[in-house]
């Protein structure tokens, strides 16, 4: 499952795409390595140039227990 539709439709429905975004955070569970969350965001964000910021930071947990990796992003779109 492509866990990155959510984002990519929230971008779209505000006439923006991932080249807008300019902040990447990535939330980890403490215990949990970095290097994938790391990747997961190589992965959406592919061989486009420029990488947003990006904040990697180690969380005691999730909404959602069963999850190791969270992450969000903040786009600007000129209006």
């Amino acid at each position: 499952m492509n866990r990155l539709v959510p984002t990519r439709t929230a971008l779209e429905a505000a006439g923006a795409d991932l080249g807008d975004v300019v902040k990447w955070n990535v939330y980890v569970v403490e215990g949990q390595p970095l290097q994938p969350g790391f990747e997961a965001f190589m992965r959406a964000w592919g061989n486009r140039p420029n990488p947003p910021a990006i904040t990697m930071a180690f969380v005691s947990g999730l909404a959602r227990p069963e999850f190791l990796v969270e992450m969000d992003a903040v786009a600007v779109v000129e209006g």
